[in-house]
């Protein structure tokens, strides 16, 4: 990947296919897994309030930051998200062509906050704007590993065979005969 931004360690990990269920044991875990991702609020107050309301409980300790939360859940399903710096006037991203390049091509800015890059004398660059982006493909591969939501996707393949089957008896249907399905059901309609 000459142009990919993406740390091996992580591409690794994605492309690793021996992801299983999360044991989550701890109350405090179970409570937070199910809570964080839905929550209105900074996921870093939830975190401190679930700590505050279980204090002197067993397990408190336990409770994860919003980054150990993502880190844990993404060790088990290979679902992370993928940081990327992009342009502060959103004209582009920094990734394939443009990963290199301190300045946008389209407007000119600096990919850098400057205040910080002439701080430190070009030593700490930090974007002046980020995006994230969530691959899709381990996104499916976790919904194929569960026999439940591996059902619940080939719900669309299923329900067009079968709308295709009850329009073939119906209408007299016969989608060999014209090419494809649009072409046949226009055609029985003149």
């Amino acid at each position: 990947m000459p142009h990919s931004t993406i740390q091996l360690p992580t591409l690794a990990q994605m492309l690793s296919s021996s992801y299983g269920i999360p044991l989550m044991k701890s109350p405090p875990l179970k409570i937070q897994a199910r809570a964080s991702p839905s929550q209105h609020i900074s996921p870093n107050r939830v975190c401190r309030a679930a700590r505050n309301a279980f204090n002197g409980s067993l397990g408190a300790d336990d409770i994860l930051s919003f980054h150990n939360v993502e880190k844990f859940i993404a060790s088990y399903t290979g679902v992370m998200s993928i940081e990327h710096d992009m342009c502060r006037n959103t004209c582009i991203a920094y990734t394939s062509p443009f990963t290199h390049l301190d300045t946008c091509p389209t407007c000119g800015t600096s990919r850098w906050k400057e205040e910080r890059l002439q701080g430190t004398h070009g030593r700490s660059k930090i974007p002046t704007q980020t995006f994230t982006t969530i691959p899709i493909g381990p996104q499916l591969q976790a919904l194929y590993r569960n026999k439940d939501s591996a059902i619940d996707m080939d719900y669309l393949r299923q329900r067009t065979e079968e709308v295709l089957q009850q329009m073939s008896r119906e209408c007299n249907f016969i989608a060999t005969k014209h090419g494809n399905y649009r072409t046949a059901a226009l055609h029985h309609l003149w």
